[in-house]
């Protein structure tokens, strides 16, 4: 099965659209590697999801056949660990993603600076 459609089925994501979409940001890991929304899921595949509020790490159980029931979504998957990010995310600077944002920062607030009213 489709990666964009399990997601959709179990619910881990709930349209298909938006898994697409997660996929092409670079959101969805499978088995430690970067996702595309075409790839085929098998039973036993660890996905890794990154929401904006928290990191999700599941374990494909079962694959459907065809589209379930709300109340057996989850068992389509075991959660191993779920990471919250708040106001206590450990953002060092050694994270790839806080450099970019401050390499982004820095020219604007030259910018900001030169065009300062005094």
């Amino acid at each position: 099965m489709r990666l964009d459609k399990f997601l959709k089925v179990s619910r881990l994501i709930k349209r298909r659209t938006e898994a697409k979409k997660a996929c092409l940001a670079n959101c969805i890991k499978v088995n430690n590697r970067i996702a595309q929304a075409g790839d085929e899921i098998k039973t036993g595949d660890e996905l890794e999801i990154n929401f904006t509020t928290k990191i999700l790490r599941a374990k494909v159980i079962e694959i459907p056949l065809k589209n379930i029931p709300a109340g057996g979504a989850s068992s389509l998957y075991e959660v191993i660990k779920e990471i919250k990010k708040g106001e206590d995310w450990n953002f060092n600077k050694n994270n790839y993603e806080f450099r970019a944002i401050f390499l982004l920062y820095q020219p604007i607030k030259e910018v900001f600076n030169q065009w300062k009213i005094r």
